[in-house]
């Protein structure tokens, strides 16, 4: 994790994580059941990170740029299914007095696709009379999202 002013106007910050991850033993007496040995953990990125331009427009008005992203990683121990790994962009602007702050955002300003949760090995849809199978269901993270924020300090 890293801050730098690189101007009066304008400064950098930045983030990196990394995380090695490995299964070593899976007790499961049944020798053609599942088994998790040697594979990662279940939400254990290989990497993350996030980096950020923040540039002063004058004393009061500001404006941010910043990616965040995350590798793939599996979504549970109980199932190989993964998510991909994502890069989302937000954006800030804005306008700041003595104790007070209104400000305009986005996130994930190019309405990214990318899961968060993800589910596999049993049929969710009861209208399907599969059963067990191998069906996937993922939950996406939110959307392009704009808005406007306001903070007092008091």
């Amino acid at each position: 994790e890293m801050s730098w002013q690189l101007m009066q106007t304008l400064s950098w910050s930045a983030s990196f994580g990394l995380l090695k991850t490995e299964i070593t033993e899976h007790a499961n007496p049944d020798p053609d059941a599942f088994n998790l040995k040697g594979r990662e953990a279940a939400h254990a990125p290989e990497y993350t990170y996030a980096t950020e331009i923040t540039y002063a427009f004058t004393d009061n008005i500001s404006a941010q740029i910043g990616i965040e992203g995350k590798d793939k990683y599996f979504y549970s121990d109980s199932h190989n299914f993964e998510s991909e790994a994502y890069n989302l962009v937000n954006a800030r602007i804005a306008y700041h007095r003595q104790n007070y702050e209104i400000a305009l955002y986005g996130k994930n300003i190019t309405d990214e696709e990318y899961g968060t949760r993800g589910f596999a090995g049993w049929d969710a849809d009861p209208r399907s009379g599969a059963g067990f199978d191998e069906t996937e269901f993922e939950q996406l993270g939110a959307p392009a999202v704009f808005g406007i924020s306001a903070r007092v300090d008091l």
